[in-house]
């Protein structure tokens, strides 16, 4: 636990939660990144498996918050986040809590089975922070690149192909899109299948009315040859200075990759975005993904606006008892 003179530190409960939701509004005010934490985003991490730790000043107010969330994924992750309030800053808070976070997340996976990770996502315009990183014994894993189109723009009307059609998302096809979807990451990155509890739970954002799939007609039963899920992120529009369709999952069968359902799925959503009245269509896309996946959103005109770096501490095989001990000692 930390030891930190005129703070006093105690576990972040649910009861926490408006404290938390206030610190991360004026943390962002401050700090003014492209988007804003809402409530329904802070309500997420109280719902999952966590560990939290507050500080609080001698008026009883949360200056400082730490977070490490578990995560079952193709093995565990655990998550780290935290922030220190604007008046509580340069003081070694944040050292303080990230060592706090790291022997946490080590605790929370003394236990679990191999692969398991500490992972922390850190924005790129924090670019002084690699050495920091290093230090604490995390490599760089992966790079993710937001990328932004303007709706002014022309937009290409492109047809997916014979007996291939584009229509508006449904209840009536979610489950069948959320089996076809697990094919495809299986194929792809071996995660997990989603029950539809977690591919409902997993999309707070989702926005129906800008989502669609693509079905293969060509006989008496359709087939699911790809889909479109997109989020409004209403929370993040005023910061930005504009509204903008958000374009959180793209996915075509095998069967299909040849054909033009990528491209079809993709026209016909900037154009709903536009005549829903949106600014800007955005998308997040991992630096690793096929260059085919890049070259499609380029295509379309979307340019690079920021990223971020996904750093990682990949575990032992095997914890040892001293592992254990140590973390258990290092959390306390």
């Amino acid at each position: 636990m930390p030891e930190t003179p005129g703070l006093v530190w105690e576990p972040l409960q649910p009861e926490n939660r408006d404290d938390l939701i206030r610190l991360i509004a004026e943390m962002e005010r401050i700090d003014n990144p492209p988007y804003r934490t809402s409530a329904e985003e802070v309500d997420q991490i109280f719902a999952v498996t966590y560990a939290g730790l507050g500080g609080w000043d001698q008026d009883s107010q949360l200056v400082a918050y730490a977070i490490v969330r578990l995560v079952e994924t193709n093995g565990y992750q655990a998550i780290c986040s935290g922030g220190v309030g604007v008046n509580w800053r340069k003081r070694g808070v944040g050292t303080e809590i990230f060592q706090w976070e790291v022997a946490t997340a080590r605790k929370m996976l003394a236990d679990k089975p191999r692969p398991a990770q500490i992972v922390c996502f850190v924005d790129r315009s924090s670019s002084n922070i690699s050495g920091w990183m290093y230090t604490f014994g995390f490599e760089k894993k992966h790079s993710f690149l937001e990328l932004r189109r303007d709706l002014n723009e022309p937009i290409p009307e492109i047809e997916p192909g014979q007996y291939l059609k584009i229509v508006p998302w449904s209840e009536t096809f979610d489950d069948r899109v959320r089996r076809a979807h697990n094919e495809l990451m299986e194929l792809t990155s071996g995660s997990p299948a989603q029950d539809m509890e977690s591919w409902t739970s997993n999309r707070p954002f989702f926005a129906p009315e800008w989502s669609f799939i693509a079905l293969d007609k060509s006989s008496d039963v359709a087939e699911v040859a790809g889909y479109l899920l997109s989020a409004r992120y209403e929370q993040d529009w005023e910061a930005l200075g504009w509204k903008e369709g958000y374009t959180e999952i793209l996915g075509v069968l095998p069967d299909y990759a040849e054909s033009k359902v990528a491209q079809a799925l993709l026209s016909r959503t900037l154009n709903t975005y536009r005549d829903s009245g949106m600014a800007f269509a955005a998308v997040g896309l991992a630096e690793e993904n096929p260059t085919e996946v890049a070259k499609l959103y380029t295509s379309f005109g979307y340019q690079a606006t920021g990223g971020s770096t996904m750093w990682v501490v990949d575990l032992k095989d095997k914890p040892t008892l001293e592992d254990i001990a140590e973390a258990n000692q290092s959390a306390a």
